[in-house]
């Protein structure tokens, strides 16, 4: 689940 959140994290940062 963290993993999870980590990748999201740094998608949204890569999208920005």
């Amino acid at each position: 689940i963290l993993s999870i959140c980590l990748i999201f994290f740094v998608l949204f940062l890569v999208m920005s």
